[in-house]
């Protein structure tokens, strides 16, 4: 059985005005689905809520949980707490689709049984993820990055060049011409 399946939304059957709960857990086989995935390493929980109205699907979406990431400056492991909101819009038509003009809005077609919602939550926690990613300051004010990483880093880092305060004399008398205006 494809792992991916198993993240769908009952859509057929459902009466109509009312609103349908359903739960997943993210993990590792999760995104282990997606070799482009930046996540390999998580455990997030999604929360789904599914209003059913005649013609179209109202679906809320709550993720939080950790994801392992490697810090920006010294590449260890990092844990990173994630919380997304996001909400998407199935409207009924005659074929599925998720191209759209609209990001939050995609066409189910009526003969459909089951919303896959796999790639939407991939995105989803693709987009929770925080810029930058580096290790949270000591209470003593040192980083709390690995510091044999960032010895070998300062080993590679350019030094900074004093500026000399003397002025080509080319570039001096062009400074004469500005200051003549």
């Amino acid at each position: 059985m494809d792992i991916l399946s198993t993240y769908s939304l009952r859509c057929s059957g459902l009466a109509e005005n009312k609103a349908y709960y359903y739960r997943f857990l993210l993990k590792k086989t999760f995104f282990s689905q997606y070799p482009e995935s930046q996540v390999e390493n998580a455990k997030i929980n999604v929360k789904v809520r599914v209003l059913k109205f005649p013609s179209l699907l109202k679906i809320n979406f709550i993720l939080e949980g950790e994801i392992v990431l490697p810090c920006d400056r010294c590449a260890d492991d990092l844990e990173v707490k994630i919380k997304h909101k996001a909400k998407l819009i199935a409207k009924y038509g005659d074929e599925t689709s998720d191209l759209t003009e609209i990001d939050e809005v995609m066409t189910l077609s009526k003969a459909e049984t089951d919303l896959p919602i796999a790639q939407h939550l991939y995105e989803y926690v693709h987009l929770a993820l925080p810029i930058s990613r580096r290790h949270k300051r000591k209470a003593d004010g040192t980083t709390g990055c690995n510091p044999k990483s960032l010895e070998e880093l300062a080993k590679y880092t350019e030094k900074k060049v004093e500026k000399s305060t003397t002025v080509d004399p080319r570039w001096g008398k062009l400074n004469d011409l500005l200051s003549k205006k």
